[in-house]
């Protein structure tokens, strides 16, 4: 009965474990993402839209519209 007791209590110790493990896993992916803030122009994560190399065509594509419609 003790061998059976004890491992019984080794089993819910692993399982309380997996569940924390679960629980931080969970927690640290929502963190990263929150911490690297999504680009509108890209929707890459990592920087914003004044930082995106990928669209420094487009403010001049923006801005040579304007200048045609004044």
């Amino acid at each position: 009965d003790l061998e059976i007791l004890e491992v019984q209590e080794v089993v819910a110790s692993l399982k309380s474990f997996e569940l924390r493990l679960d629980r931080h896993t969970e927690n640290s992916t929502e963190r990263a993402f929150a911490s690297k803030p999504k680009c509108h122009g890209c929707g890459k994560f990592g920087h914003m839209i004044r930082e995106c190399n990928g669209n420094k065509n487009a403010h001049k594509v923006n801005y040579a519209n304007q200048v045609e419609e004044t």
